[in-house]
């Protein structure tokens, strides 16, 4: 599936590993895809890596910002939309059999800020010997479910937006004079409502806009200027670090 309007490629889907019942796969979104309300025969269990995304289901949406993980027993009707600079997601989907056999279950529909880093999964990914043993290592790795999403006030969500779309041209210090409150506090409500300071959310940003370049296939040095890295080195350092992946790596496994 291709984006006539960019010739870019909808999504990029691999399967890293597969069984009976059961497959885990690395996709990256492209920029601003949508899909309409669509249904799964299998359970999924799905964690961002790298983008934003928002998901609707049985009248609510959440908005999610990487890292992030979720949750959707099979047959949940569900819409998306991923972000700006799209979304790197690996997802576990397991049939009720598989799912059993490795302590996959999904009951319900929610997403969460995650407290597993990517680069954690990522390290499972890469030495798993078996389907089974990385998504059984992934299962135990994202659980319990940690906490749900709370509504940030419209000023907070604000600054959150300008940093995703200008993350290399926001100062902290003025947008919490904009808003009307102390720099501390602004770091201390962005930390609470969005599960990261503001300064890692920045980094976050630049990562996503890197990722999506890489997916379409600009090289590692182009990519690191474009998203305002200070030169590839500090791109692989944090590529490596958020992600569990180089730019050489991601750009290898999205390849085709």
């Amino acid at each position: 599936m291709t984006d006539t309007t960019t010739n870019v490629p909808a999504y990029r889907r691999r399967v890293l590993a597969s069984a009976p019942g059961l497959r885990v796969v690395l996709t990256w979104y492209s920029r601003h895809h949508a899909m309409a309300p669509h249904a799964h025969d299998v359970a999924q269990h799905s964690f961002l890596l790298a983008g934003a995304m928002e998901e609707t289901s049985r009248g609510q949406t959440q908005a999610v910002d990487s890292p992030g993980a979720g949750v959707k027993p099979a047959g949940c009707s569900h819409a998306n939309r991923y972000g700006r600079n799209g979304a790197l997601i690996l997802c576990v989907e397991a049939d009720d059999d598989a799912g059993r056999s490795v302590g996959l279950s999904a009951d319900d529909w929610i997403w969460r800020h995650d407290r597993v880093s990517p680069a954690s999964l990522a390290r499972i990914v890469r030495n798993s010997e078996s389907a089974a043993e990385m998504a059984g290592e992934l299962a135990a790795a994202a659980a319990p479910v940690a906490r749900r999403y709370t509504t940030p006030p419209a000023w907070l969500t604000e600054i959150r937006e300008r940093l995703r779309d200008a993350p290399n041209e926001i100062e902290l210090d003025a947008e919490a004079g904009r808003a009307g409150v102390h720099r501390v506090h602004l770091t201390r409500a962005f930390t609470s409502h969005f599960g990261m300071t503001p300064s890692l959310f920045r980094q976050r940003a630049r990562l996503a806009r890197a990722t999506a370049l890489l997916a379409e296939g600009r090289c590692g040095t182009e990519a690191a200027h474009a998203a305002g890295f200070a030169d590839q080195s500090h791109l692989i350092r944090v590529m490596r670090r958020e992600t569990g992946f180089t730019p050489g790596q991601l750009s290898g496994a999205l390849a085709g």
